[in-house]
């Protein structure tokens, strides 16, 4: 119940985040550090890994990289544009904002103290020896967590993608950064198969 109750909450605040009132720093909306904060609590929660470090959240009003972990500052730094693509799913918005906070809070718990390279969301470090793995862990324990704690990720991820690489100008075919849209939704597909498994076991 605990549970339901702060997800309902943090609904409310995402729903209400971008407000013409400003956090203190400019293009930045009210209540968005606190509604990202608290989902971060939440996934934290559940992660199993109370004694690592619980990385805090930064805001940032470019439109570079949509989400990225910094190790050395232990830092997951989320962009507004990102969190505005999350609003767009109204009643869904948590599932795609849970996703994407779980997927940077697994490369948290997997590299914490790596300082060498920020971990980004929308790049799958395929030209980097170790990263694409490293990505593949973070894609797989980031949708476990969210399920676990109580999000439904799979309702959003296929349009989730979609509206990324639409609002961030991506073109649909693979590039050193990134891959191909069509890549990313198969990835993701095979990602539920993988995961769907897991979901079962822990609801048994």
């Amino acid at each position: 119940m605990k549970s339901i109750f702060r997800i309902l909450t943090c609904a409310c605040l995402l729903l209400t985040a971008f407000h013409p009132d400003l956090n203190g720093q400019k293009g930045i909306p009210k209540n968005a550090d606190i509604l990202a904060g608290q989902v971060l609590d939440n996934l934290y929660a559940h992660s199993g890994f109370s004694n690592l470090r619980k990385p805090k959240i930064v805001l940032s009003t470019g439109k570079n990289f949509g989400a990225l972990y910094r190790p050395q500052q232990n830092e997951i730094l989320i962009e507004v544009a990102l969190l505005e693509i999350c609003r767009s799913f109204k009643e869904d918005s948590l599932h795609a904002l849970a996703f994407i906070l779980a997927h940077e809070l697994s490369h948290a718990l997997i590299r914490q103290q790596d300082d060498k390279n920020p971990a980004n969301f929308l790049s799958v470090y395929a030209d980097q020896t170790g990263k694409l793995e490293e990505e593949k862990n973070s894609d797989i324990y980031g949708l476990f967590l969210a399920f676990i704690s109580g999000y439904a990720p799979d309702k959003v991820l296929n349009q989730l993608i979609d509206r990324i690489y639409a609002s961030y100008s991506l073109t649909d075919n693979a590039s050193p950064s990134y891959p191909s849209k069509e890549e990313r939704k198969k990835s993701d597909l095979a990602l539920l198969e993988k995961v769907n498994p897991l979901i079962q076991l822990f609801e048994a």
